[in-house]
């Protein structure tokens, strides 16, 4: 019987950030407000603390109100950069991020 290697044809899928923008695909966590649309394409180069900004409009909330985003089970800092996040923590096609009123993951 002879050994099989490797399957060929086979590519393995790899992150790649496409036209400089990353699609987010926002989870809600716990008793976290749903959103209408969980996928948004944001530039590649843009910070963190853009994602959340954003986050917050979405769900309409005041300055005051808590709100706390994790990607892959951790908070990233306001300055980390998305495309960066992506390659390191995405899934093929999402930068999956987790957001909720109360501390999660930890």
């Amino acid at each position: 019987m002879a050994s099989t290697g490797p399957a060929e044809g086979i590519v393995p899928q790899t992150r790649s950030i496409t036209d400089d923008k990353v699609v987010i695909k926002l989870k809600a966590v716990g008793s976290a407000k749903l959103l209408k649309r969980d996928k948004f394409k944001v530039s590649a180069s843009n910070a963190f603390s853009h994602v959340v900004a954003f986050l917050r409009k979405q769900l309409h909330l005041a300055p005051a109100d808590a709100l706390f985003v994790y990607v892959d089970k951790f908070a990233p800092p306001p300055d980390a950069n998305v495309g960066k996040l992506f390659l390191a923590y995405g899934d093929v096609k999402y930068l999956v991020i987790h957001y909720c009123n109360n501390p999660a993951f930890g």
